[in-house]
This record gives C-alpha cells, sequence and structure tokens, in this order.
C-alpha cells in the first residue's frame, strides 16, 4: 500500500513523496504541519502489518532508536499507528546515503574513509554503550549531511529465530554482502558483529568494490564463512598500511581476534589519521604498525578518546613537557602536530562532503541542546549563539518530560542551522492524567521458569514474545533471562514482553565409552566416569554371553555426545530355564522346591547325550555355567526374606531380586512391578551356606541381603 501524496497521518504529518523503499517499510518524506518542517516517516509495508513479528520489530526499531541520543544518529520524533498504518517519524536528511557516493566517488582517499569510518564508529559506541546491537551496518544505512555530518539510521533491525533460512531474510533486506560469519551461521552475536559489517564498508568506501560478491546470496554467506578475506591494497595500492590492517582486524572471521569494542576501533582510526599526516605532510617514513600504533598504547594527551570532536591545538610547550627534551625529535613533532592535523584532516573530510553534496555551507552555527530544558534556560541558550526561540501556541502531554519543559523543536540538539534562525519549539504538559487508564503494570519474570510464567499470565492480557535463546552459566535450563518491557512499566493490554530464555550451561561434547563386554558394574562406572547419565539397564536372555555381560549400547562408542546424556544398556541374563509363572499379587511369592527341578535340570545338563553321574549326598553338580541354578541340597529348610526397598509415593517401579553365584555372576530370582502400597514384599529362597541377594529397583542395585542357611 502506497500512501497518496496529500494525506495526513495522525492529524499532522502530511506525505509529500516517496522516498525510498526497503524490505519491510516504504519511506516518505512528509511535512510535520504543527512545527512546518520536513520529516522522515517510515511506514511498515502493507503485507507484513497482520504479521505480529514484524510489526514488533518494526516498533523495536523505534523504541531501539529513541533510546538513543548522539550527533551522528538520526534523530527520532514520533512512532504509532493509526488504522492499518504503522509509523515512526524521523529526522528529515537533505542529503546522499553513503552508498550513493561510493557509486559516485569511490575509491575514496585515507583521510576521507577515516573521517567518515570515525562518526560510524562513534555512533556505534553510543550504541553498544547502551545495549543496542545495529546487526544492519551498510552504506544504505548512513546518510551524509550536506554539512559533512555522517548518521547512522535503522537501529534495531533484530536477528530473527523464527526464520528457516537467514539468508533469505538479510538478502531481503539488502544486507548479505556486510553480514558477519556468526550471523550467517546463525551464531549468537554480540557488538562485534558491527564491527566486522563497518570493516565491510570500509574496504568498500577504499576500493569502490565490494570484497564477496555473487548472483546467489547463498554463495555469498559461504564466502563470509568460509574464504579468505581479498588484500585491500591490490585492489588500491594506495591504502596506507595502518588503514590496511584496521580493515583486517575487523573482517576476522574470528570475533575475538577483531576489535572488542568500538571504542578502541575508534581510537585506532584517530592514530591512524596521524600517520597518515605524517606521510602527507612531512614525507617521513612511516611507523612501523607491528610495533607502532597497534601494540603500544597512546599517552592521553596524545590520542584523543571517545566520540569525534575537533581538538583545541596543543601548545609546543604543553607537547613537549615531560618527554625528555630533544631526545625524540620525531615523537616530538608527531605530538605538536597531532592536535592540528587531525583537527584539518577531519575537516577537509567534511568539506570535501560538502562539494560533492551542496557546494555550500559557510557561515553557519551548531544548535546548543535544549530538548528536554525548561524553557527559559533553553532560550538563553540559543540566544547565546545568535539564534531566537519561538513557542508552539499548541503544547502536548509527554509521560516523563516535565511541564513547561521543550518535548520537540523545529531543529535537533546540534543540528546545523544559519546564524538568526528562529527555533520553533513544542511545550510538555506533563504525563496525561488519564493516560495510566487501561494499562497494565509489566511483572518481573527474569530469573523464573518459562513454564510458570506462561501459567501466571493466563488471566493477563499480556503476550510473551522468545526473542533469544542462549546458554547461560548460572541461569539453568528454561528460565528467563531478560524481558523487555522491564518490570514495573505501564503498557497497553495484549503488549508482547519479548524474552531471553537460557539453555542452561553450554555442555562439552564426550565420547561415548565401549561398554559391551564389560560387567554391569564395570559399564555403569565408565558412564558415569565419561561424564554421562545411566539409562535404562535391562536384562535380556543371551545365547553364548553369562550372566551380568553387557550385549547392548544405546549409542556406538566413541560416538562424542553432550556431557550428561543419558545411555541405555542391556544385561545378559544367560540361558534361563522356561520361565515360571508371573507371581500372584499376594505379597508372599514361594520358590518352587528344588527336588522339583532336579530331573530337568540334569536334562539341560546332559553333554553329547550322555547321563551325568547323579550326585552324591543329594547335591547337586555344577555343569560350568555362570547362569544355572546354584547348588542347593534339597535339605536344607528354606528362608523367607524381607524386601522393602524406598520408593516415592504414587509411582510404579520394577522390582526385582538377584542371587550372587559362586563365580560372582548374578541369577534372577524374580522380577515384577511394584507401588510402595504393595511393600514390603517376602520372597521365599533356599541355598546352601551364606547367600548374598541383591535388590534392584529399575535395573538399579537399592541393597543387598545375606542369607545364611543351616
Amino acid at each position: 500500500m502506497i500512501l497518496k501524496i496529500g494525506k495526513i497521518i495522525a492529524n499532522r504529518y502530511e506525505i509529500a513523496e516517496l522516498i525510498g523503499a526497503g524490505g519491510m517499510s516504504h519511506v516518505y518524506r512528509a511535512i510535520d504541519k504543527k512545527l512546518h518542517r520536513s520529516v522522515t516517516v517510515k511506514v511498515l509495508r502493507e503485507e507484513y502489518i497482520t504479521d505480529i513479528n514484524f510489526v514488533d520489530r518494526f516498533s523495536r526499531e523505534a523504541r531501539a532508536i529513541a533510546s538513543l541520543s548522539h550527533a551522528n544518529i538520526v534523530n527520532v520524533y514520533d512512532v504509532g499507528n493509526e488504522g492499518d498504518i504503522h509509523f515512526i517519524v524521523m529526522e528529515y536528511i537533505a542529503g546522499k546515503t553513503l552508498k550513493e557516493l561510493i557509486i559516485d566517488k569511490a575509491p575514496f582517499s585515507n583521510e576521507t574513509m577515516l573521517g567518515v569510518a570515525s562518526q560510524i564508529a562513534a555512533a556505534l559506541i553510543h550504541a553498544h554503550e547502551n545495549g543496542i546491537i545495529h546487526r544492519d551496518i551498510k552504506p544504505q544505512n548512513v546518510l551524509c549531511m550536506p554539512n559533512g555530518v555522517v548518521k547512522v539510521a535503522d537501529f534495531g533491525i533484530a536477528k530473527s529465530h523464527d526464520s528457516k533460512n537467514l539468508v533469505d531474510e538479510f538478502s531481503t533486506m539488502g544486507s548479505v554482502h556486510y553480514i558477519s560469519p556468526e550471523v550467517a551461521c546463525s551464531d549468537p552475536i554480540d557488538p562485534r558483529s558491527d564491527l566486522y559489517s563497518l570493516g565491510i564498508v570500509m574496504f568498500e568506501m577504499m576500493t569502490g568494490e565490494l570484497p564477496f560478491d555473487s548472483d546467489d546470496a547463498d554463495e555469498i554467506t559461504m564466502l563470509h564463512v568460509e574464504a579468505p578475506f581479498p588484500n585491500i591494497r591490490k585492489r588500491n595500492p594506495k591504502v596506507l598500511p595502518v588503514v590496511r590492517e584496521i580493515i583486517v582486524r575487523l573482517t576476522n572471521k574470528q570475533p575475538f581476534r577483531r576489535y572488542q569494542s568500538a571504542s578502541s576501533l575508534y581510537n585506532d582510526i584517530q592514530r591512524a589519521v596521524l600517520e597518515s599526516a605524517e606521510e602527507d605532510y612531512h614525507h617521513e617514513p612511516r611507523l612501523d604498525v607491528r610495533s607502532g600504533p597497534f601494540e603500544q598504547k597512546p599517552r592521553a594527551h596524545e590520542i584523543p578518546q571517545g566520540p569525534p570532536r575537533i581538538r583545541p591545538q596543543m601548545r609546543p610547550d604543553m607537547a613537549i613537557i615531560g618527554h625528555g627534551g630533544g631526545r625524540d625529535k620525531n615523537k616530538e613533532r608527531l605530538i605538536i602536530i597531532g592536535g592540528v592535523v587531525t583537527a584539518a584532516l577531519l575537516i577537509a573530510g567534511l568539506v570535501w562532503l560538502v562539494s560533492v553534496l551542496l557546494g555550500g555551507g559557510n557561515g553557519t552555527l551548531r544548535v546548543p541542546a535544549h530538548i528536554g530544558m525548561e524553557v527559559e534556560a533553553a532560550r538563553a541558550e540559543l540566544e547565546a549563539v545568535g539564534l531566537y526561540l519561538e513557542i508552539h501556541d499548541e503544547m502536548e502531554f509527554h509521560p516523563y518530560i516535565e511541564e513547561g519543559h521543550i518535548t520537540q523543536s523545529t531543529f535537533p540538539d546540534g543540528a546545523i542551522v544559519a546564524p538568526g534562525e528562529t527555533v520553533r519549539v513544542v511545550l510538555s504538559l506533563g504525563p496525561h492524567e488519564d493516560e495510566n487508564d487501561g494499562m497494565i503494570t509489566v511483572p518481573h519474570i527474569v530469573g523464573r521458569h518459562f513454564d510458570e510464567v506462561v501459567i501466571s499470565l493466563q488471566d493477563v492480557p499480556l503476550g510473551l514474545f522468545t526473542e533469544d535463546f542462549r546458554n547461560d552459566s548460572v541461569m539453568q535450563q528454561n528460565y528467563i533471562l531478560s524481558q523487555y518491557p522491564p518490570a514495573g512499566r505501564l503498557v497497553e493490554p495484549n503488549t508482547q514482553i519479548r524474552i531471553a530464555v537460557s539453555l542452561g550451561e553450554e555442555m562439552a561434547m564426550v565420547p561415548v565409552p565401549d561398554l559391551v563386554g564389560l560387567l554391569d558394574i564395570q559399564a555403569r562406572s565408565a558412564i558415569v566416569q565419561a561424564g554421562l547419565n545411566i539409562g535404562n539397564v535391562i536384562p535380556v536372555e543371551h545365547p553364548t554371553e553369562s550372566a551380568g555381560i553387557v550385549v547392548w549400547q544405546s549409542v556406538s562408542p566413541p560416538t562424542e555426545v553432550l556431557a550428561n546424556s543419558t545411555i541405555d544398556f542391556h544385561v545378559s541374563m544367560g540361558i534361563l530355564t522356561p520361565p515360571e509363572d508371573e507371581p500372584d499379587d499376594d505379597v508372599v511369592v514361594d520358590v518352587p522346591d528344588p527336588d522339583e527341578n532336579q530331573d530337568e535340570n540334569q536334562d539341560e545338563n546332559q553333554d553329547g547325550g550322555e547321563d551325568l553321574p547323579a550326585p552324591e549326598n543329594g547335591d547337586d553338580t555344577p555343569n560350568g555355567e555362570q547362569n544355572q541354578q546354584p547348588e542347593q541340597p534339597p535339605a536344607v529348610a528354606p528362608q523367607t526374606i524381607t524386601i522393602n526397598p524406598v520408593i516415592p509415593p504414587d509411582t510404579t517401579v520394577s522390582l526385582s531380586l538377584w542371587r550372587r553365584q559362586p563365580d560372582g555372576s548374578l541369577f534372577l530370582e524374580f522380577m515384577t512391578e511394584v507401588t510402595s502400597e504393595q511393600l514390603p514384599l517376602l520372597h521365599t529362597v533356599s541355598g546352601l551356606g551364606t547367600v548374598e541377594f541383591v535388590i534392584q529397583v529399575d535395573q538399579v542395585p537399592v541393597g543387598e541381603v545375606f542369607v545364611t542357611f543351616n
């Protein structure tokens, strides 16, 4: 839906012309009828107005920019919606995008590129310090004003976790040429991703070309991830070595090898300006970058810190103090001219921008800060620099600016205007008396379990939008790490609370041990020592393996799995006699008299059809098989043992009793499903001498009983 020229939004903004279109919005120049100024109005595309994710991302951009206040970031004036029209009202920049200048004028000189890059870095310093990652740094989002000021636009484009194809999403936004490897791989991102993108922009300014280009967006993405970064000096031999080093460091595929902050990048850009000054003005050899600006920290008065600003000129006597007189004349000379040259080169870059844009800009003033100030104090500030203040006859409510203070102005703080200009301002009425009617206070949900929060919000007209999943060494899995809006804020009904959810501590990968052939207890020990968990241990009949030997495992060795993963395995019970009837629900389970099974056991023990000698004195003769019924003279009276393990209430478990045989193997006496209400369980056993019986619950040993038969 393209808005018609002349349409008025919010009874205030009259659409004047369509000036651009992005992946998710149309951009218009409009006239603010209240303050009689041009503004930029960004309107969400019609195809996205029914998609809550796009609407949320669109409003997130507005909130992100509105929370920032910096000379190198586009100002946001208003946010709202009128029916199906979702809009953001921003400062109107009557200039060109950096992309247009690159097409027309690249390659830039070292000085001009550094002047532009330093202003972008300053904008990122402010954004990153306020917890905002741009995520879409590219020349199309950098606006160059006629007065030479560079402003970064389109903050708040968030990474989509719902997108099945991240490349397609960024291709739609025109950003695939500038994405960092971690964005391309859907890995977690931080401010260093913005710095990678800025490195691509700097490369493009110095060469007029992109480092990686193709008609296939997927191919470009893989080049960012896998391909070596091209040598910039082969494409432009005039690139200074120090500039090349900055770009190489910015575009390293490993984030920990890049600049760790925009502030450190900004400081190195200033060092590069000084080095280029020495090269251009004195024709002296440059500092060796291997031992110069990247490994030696400059003195505080040599290098400007923080956002770009013109430094006062240094006096020679100030520059020499503490540097040992004439012992290092080259360094002294560099220090003395540093302030002057830095200012001169930055101004030269700005003059170049003016010449390619308007060719003017003489006799201008910078508007002092006045937004949010009391009106008379603001009037004094403006008149002190030769500007005039005019109060608009309509006032407006504002949620946090006090009554009588300025909410909006025809010229934002820091704007460049002609002397004698009139600044029209709107004053605040303070918060609206009824602004809290129908509003809902956002609850504190950080540190709570996700499922608990979902239940607690069932009767509250608020929604949850999971914006991020990430590992956390403190917060357990499925607990909420962060929220926006923050707790305590008043919001409209049906507002979506954006949250980040913990995946728990990031787990290492460990190899699975080889369990097959080990004894049951050895397998359990191997699993625990490997940092894994014991899963289901299931007894099975096996034609060859002795009882107690592991014959199968759920994950084959040496496969690597996440630490604390569960490994199941099967344990041989040997070749068993035909199973006895399942015990009744009666708590007493009788074992048949051994005499009744003697003939059957003798039949199984025949070898080659020959009968074994009959046992003397009524004793059974062992046949060497580990899983055969142990020696039990029929004359020995059976005994009853009590089985009473601890079982949680209302829980059904698998209860089993095992007899320890002379060779150390285990023989299954019985296995049944029981609950705590069916305990204790009595079982009758027979044997010779002292016999160990092992009690298992769900195949895990929980106790043992020693019975002595007389």
